[in-house]
């Protein structure tokens, strides 16, 4: 990689641009060091996350394949790439319609680039022309002694569709549920039992009320399992 020759994407750029301001070719460990610049690339890119690098200030440094391509489908612009005033987009979206959300974000990466805070994260929606998606936002301090911070934004579209399908289906059985526990207390009131202590306790509760010779009347087990006396 340290020479011009070496077929590795960009050595021969690499090999001129260092010759031209140094006067030789770099060494083993500065041809080392620029080829693991290339696998930290190959790592961001390969990530579905949208990752972008702050320095201190909150300064786009580095962005990743799926932020680019995220930008470019979504009318982003040089707002968006390296660079660009971050906190700055930030505190322009405070003024639009995610206001709160635009808020959060903010003080979010603040903290983390303060050192206030050792991690930030934060739901929010992100609708397009054509579909309701949902992004999770998470923010993480550089490990190093140089100040700045990651930012990623990960789809969550499908995790919040499962929740929101979850809780649709909970409240339909919570309705069955009632309703059958209405049915089973008219049904009980009809056959002439007292069921006015039970409330809104479960049906199981309200066999604890009947009578062992009753069931055995109309044809049930009552088993322990079932009945205490």
């Amino acid at each position: 990689l340290w020479s011009p020759q070496v077929s590795y994407p960009g050595a021969k750029e690499f090999a001129d641009k260092y010759k031209a301001k140094y006067g030789n070719y770099p060494s083993y460990h500065g041809a080392e060091a620029y080829a693991m610049t290339y696998l930290l690339k190959d790592v961001l890119d390969s990530l579905t996350a949208h990752i972008a690098v702050l320095d201190g200030q909150g300064v786009i440094t580095l962005v990743n394949a799926a932020w680019r391509r995220f930008a470019g489908r979504n009318g982003g612009s040089l707002a968006c790439l390296p660079g660009a005033d971050y906190m700055g987009v930030c505190r322009r979206a405070i003024s639009g319609a995610d206001q709160g959300e635009a808020k959060s974000a903010l003080r979010g990466i603040e903290q983390v680039l303060a050192g206030v805070e050792g991690a930030f994260s934060l739901n929010y929606p992100c609708n397009s022309p054509t579909e309701s998606r949902w992004f999770e936002m998470r923010v993480l301090p550089l490990s190093g002694s140089r100040s700045g911070a990651v930012v990623a934004h990960e789809e969550i579209t499908r995790q919040k569709n499962a929740e929101a399908a979850l809780m649709r289906s909970e409240e339909r059985l919570r309705q069955a549920a009632e309703e059958a526990l209405r049915l089973s207390k008219e049904s009980f009131r009809l056959a002439g039992w007292d069921v006015s202590g039970v409330g809104e306790a479960p049906v199981g509760e309200i066999l604890q009320l009947v009578r062992r010779d009753s069931f055995d009347v109309i044809g049930f087990s009552a088993s322990n399992d079932i009945l205490s006396d």
